[in-house]
């Protein structure tokens, strides 16, 4: 079966490559049609992320237009480049899966009219409660959506979308086999417990709530440090952090993070609304234990390397960081569960078999029709 995988803007390359080559080993001869990215060498790197073909289908007329602003002139390029690619589609894919709508309207126009001889699915990697939800308005056209979640799932149910399938998330073991960057992006050789929050800064991530409760935390735990590391986009980070806390307001390399990730003693994620996190599939897989809000998807970390609490609660926050840092033997069990979990719930080998079975169905329906 031949599967093409879209992801236009290169926006989620960490969750294309593992799901494009856990495809190729299931049998599936796959190409992802993406574009040139600065932060594709690390997420397209490891041993779990080969065996399938990449090909910059977007944006490549673009490279050498420095005049132009890069927005102006991926603009002008998009529709070309999806007309182009959904007309060789018709002939070169059994099944299309689409990531995201960069063009929104005019994306799903296009795939909605090759959905009519390909089967076309599209991933709802926002389902829920996020900011650029999707719009189910534009996703009447496609064969299947995917949610990420139940409640993603349910989301989209309730928004009237016919053929919803519900898919794991997988771990996102790139990030722990990932060499360390030329130049560390903080100095821990004092061997402190470490809790990290990275990312793009998004308000909805609820980096004042953390910011918060850290005063406490670090009373009770006097020698634990916070890193919260990430562009800030559309919020306001204080100018002099807690104590024993280390703001980095710029854009995290993919391998700093996977750095920051294989230190921590905690990834903190106490995120307002979300469906999903692709930084919670990369903390899972590197073993290290999650203090995350109980929104979205969030509960089905429990049990599998994640402690939730009620989202906002800035002293909740405090006290469930305060119990996983204070206790060496609550701390392993935590990163127990996220490597068996990595290894069997959230195995990319595991999902992508889901996948082919799923995936199937609709080819077989099509040439059925």
């Amino acid at each position: 079966m031949r599967v093409a995988v879209v992801d236009p803007a290169s926006w989620s390359l960490a969750y294309d490559a593992p799901l494009g080559a856990a495809l190729a080993r299931a049998g599936c001869e796959v190409t992802l049609h993406c574009t040139r990215s600065p932060h594709g060498a690390q997420a397209m790197t490891g041993a779990d992320t080969a065996g399938f073909t990449v090909e910059e289908s977007f944006y490549r007329s673009g490279y050498g237009l420095g005049f132009l602003p890069r927005k102006v002139g991926r603009a002008v390029q998009h529709p070309l480049d999806l007309s182009k690619l959904t007309r060789r589609l018709r002939t070169d894919a059994d099944v299309v899966m689409v990531q995201w709508l960069p063009g929104r309207r005019i994306d799903a126009r296009a795939w909605a009219r090759l959905a009519t001889d390909v089967p076309v699915t599209y991933t709802a990697h926002n389902a829920q409660e996020r900011d650029n939800a999707v719009d189910p308005d534009l996703l009447d056209g496609f064969s299947a959506v995917i949610a990420h979640s139940d409640g993603g799932a349910k989301a989209l149910r309730a928004a009237g979308i016919a053929d919803v399938w519900r898919m794991r998330l997988g771990a996102y073991t790139q990030y722990a086999d990932a060499a360390d960057p030329e130049l560390a992006p903080i100095d821990i050789s004092d061997g402190a417990p470490l809790v990290v929050l990275a990312g793009l800064l998004r308000d909805y991530k609820g980096v004042d709530v953390l910011l918060e409760a850290w005063p406490s935390v670090a009373a009770r735990v006097p020698d634990a440090r916070l890193v919260v590391a990430g562009r800030p986009m559309g919020i306001e980070l204080p100018s002099q952090p807690p104590e024993r806390a280390t703001i980095i307001p710029r854009f995290v390399t993919e391998e700093e993070l996977g750095w920051l990730l294989r230190r921590a003693s905690v990834c903190c994620l106490p995120y307002r609304r979300i469906d999903m996190s692709g930084i919670a599939a990369a903390a899972l897989a590197c073993g290290t234990p999650l203090v995350l809000s109980d929104v979205g998807g969030f509960g089905e970390f429990v049990g599998r390397g994640g402690v939730t609490v009620p989202p906002g609660d800035a002293n909740a926050l405090a006290d469930a960081l305060v119990e996983v840092l204070a206790d060496p033997a609550r701390q392993a069990q935590l990163a127990t569960e996220a490597r068996a979990a990595t290894a069997d719930y959230f195995s990319w080998d595991a999902i992508a078999h889901e996948y082919v079975e799923c995936l199937r169905g609709l080819v077989h329906g099509a040439a059925g029709g």
